[in-house]
């Protein structure tokens, strides 16, 4: 938290803070800080490929299928979001 309130406009403090709150098993607070980082870093795909595992941890899918897809749409190459992706619709058995 301290990285935070010396940096409050760093997104990495906010991941690094997320990130603690996540081992803690603190989801809601770990998202929120998740969400912030991605709102100061908004085309940082790995952002949002670790808010769319947040949201799959609290069982949301559609929240997490947003992020995911988000987070591909930043970046091409993020292998494990894709998968995410396809992991959802199948098994939603959805046709993508």
């Amino acid at each position: 938290r301290q990285a935070v309130r010396l940096a409050p406009r760093d997104g990495t403090a906010h991941v690094a803070l997320a990130a603690a709150l996540l081992s803690l098993g603190n989801l809601p607070d770990g998202l929120a800080a998740m969400k912030r980082a991605a709102t100061l870093e908004p085309r940082n795909g790995k952002i949002q490929l670790h808010i769319g595992k947040i949201w799959q941890a609290k069982g949301n899918q559609d929240g997490a299928l947003t992020a995911y897809q988000r987070a591909v749409s930043l970046n091409p190459n993020l292998v494990e979001a894709q998968e995410a992706v396809g992991d959802i619709h199948m098994e939603r058995q959805d046709i993508v």
